[in-house]
């Protein structure tokens, strides 16, 4: 069960941030040097958010 939420929110997230992210922040292409440094903020925000709500959902 848990895994089948998991799955979802990281499904749901991945959409959300294809869909909204590059309108934010303009498309990668444009910002070559700031596209690392978004994308290993992006993923340290994302695993901190699931561990939470697997830390949550646990307790």
């Amino acid at each position: 069960m848990l895994d089948v939420l998991r799955f979802e929110l990281r499904r749901e997230r991945t959409i959300f941030l294809l869909r909204f992210l590059p309108n934010l922040y303009g498309h990668p292409a444009q910002f070559p040097g700031f596209a690392l440094i978004r994308w290993n903020i992006m993923r340290l925000t994302n695993s901190w958010l699931l561990f939470s709500f697997i830390y949550i959902v646990r307790v």
